[in-house]
């Protein structure tokens, strides 16, 4: 385990001095980020302008939600957006240059695609919406706050996962694009609070495909809607999925590798 962190350290501080190179590229992400956060202040208060409570959620809330999803999508596409992308690894035989590495090779994968840049980039959108936060009332409780952050790094943690289990299906059908753009085209819904979904499609995105955890559920826990003890009653059950993803995908990963055969192999 001290290896691995070890190497993840290294791996991250090389990302880092790589981004440096491509400064003028990485200013220019940031300012089209912060014309997109900008465009979803201009809408919200719009919105909420006419409707000063959507569906229960004051403008507060939904800025808070609307930083957790920031925070989601800037870990997500830092660190772990290639893991939808393990079934081309397989499919063209270039998991061969990882097997014979004394690393797991799906984290070595997942090490040489960090691009951290990504990650600062999405920090001014969620200071941005923070302030928002602020602004409009809301008043931080370290404790919910913290916790709301590590639901979200925990969530970012699943979907990666999840989208790593479906590629494990590439060792027998080959190509699953179609599955990762399935994935990913969910990611739409957590756009916006699931409380204005129907309790049915509610219950499916809290246990089955929990897309709650991403941004609603640490919006809540940040904003008061949700009390401390119902926090760590969800973080409770985000472990658990998260547990029984990690079971599905050692095993998919396992049987898959029995009956790989690659090109170059």
């Amino acid at each position: 385990m001290r290896s691995y962190i070890s190497l993840l350290v290294e791996s991250l501080k090389i990302n880092i001095i790589r981004g440096t190179y491509f400064r003028i590229s990485y200013y220019l992400q940031i300012a089209a980020s912060l014309a997109y956060v900008l465009s979803m202040v201009f809408f919200w208060q719009f919105i909420l302008a006419k409707v000063p409570q959507f569906a229960g959620w004051d403008s507060a809330s939904i800025f808070l939600f609307l930083a957790f999803g920031e925070l989601f999508f800037g870990i997500n596409m830092a660190f772990l957006s290639i893991s939808g992308k393990l079934w081309y690894f397989i499919r063209m035989g270039f998991l061969d240059n990882y097997l014979v590495k004394p690393l797991d090779p799906r984290i070595s994968i997942m090490m040489d695609f960090f691009e951290s840049p990504l990650f600062f980039k999405s920090l001014p959108g969620v200071f941005l919406f923070l302030f928002m936060a602020f602004q409009a009332g809301w008043r931080p409780a370290w404790d919910s706050m913290i916790m709301a952050v590590q639901i979200v790094v925990f969530a970012t943690f699943l979907f990666a996962l999840i989208q790593m289990t479906f590629s494990n299906i590439a060792f027998w059908i080959g190509s699953t694009q179609a599955l990762d753009e399935t994935l990913n085209s969910l990611y739409e819904f957590s756009h916006y609070p699931l409380d204005i979904m129907p309790n049915g499609v509610k219950q499916l995105f809290l246990y089955v495909l929990p897309l709650a955890f991403i941004a609603t559920v640490p919006a809540q826990l940040a904003s008061g809607q949700m009390s401390f003890g119902v926090g760590i009653k969800n973080n409770i059950i985000l472990c658990l999925i998260i547990l029984i993803w990690l079971i599905i995908n050692e095993i998919a990963w396992r049987a898959g590798l029995r009956r790989y055969e690659s090109y170059g192999g």
